[in-house]
């Protein structure tokens, strides 16, 4: 016969967050893909269209600030992105960001911006 196991209040803490790591770290992931995709996008693109995908980008940026639902900081970093040329852009929203990446790409202008 087989003995249940019956996790302690620890144990089925530590699964929660062992869990709850794994789901943001498949987030990241997925989030990476998108921006890689966005990143070869730009660079296969006709500088119209990047210039084109770059606006629309901007113009969720300017939403998201008249309705303050993402912290300036974020939107501030992100234009500053923008104004890179072309090539620059692409290399930035796939790198880390000087540790920030992850965090920035879920603060992302491109999720809208890319129709």
């Amino acid at each position: 016969m087989r003995k249940e196991f019956h996790p302690t209040h620890a144990q089925a803490g530590m699964a929660g967050r062992d869990r709850s790591r794994l789901v943001a770290e498949a987030r990241a992931k997925a989030s990476l893909i998108v921006h890689q995709r966005i990143a070869e996008r730009l660079l296969s693109a006709s500088n119209d269209e990047a210039q084109a995908m770059c606006e629309r980008a901007r113009a969720e940026l300017e939403r998201r600030r008249l309705e303050v639902s993402c912290p300036v900081e974020n939107i501030n970093f992100w234009v500053e992105i923008l104004n890179l040329p072309i090539a620059e852009i692409a290399k930035a929203i796939v790198s880390d960001m000087d540790g920030r990446g992850t965090a920035m790409r879920e603060n992302s202008p491109w999720k809208r911006s890319i129709s």
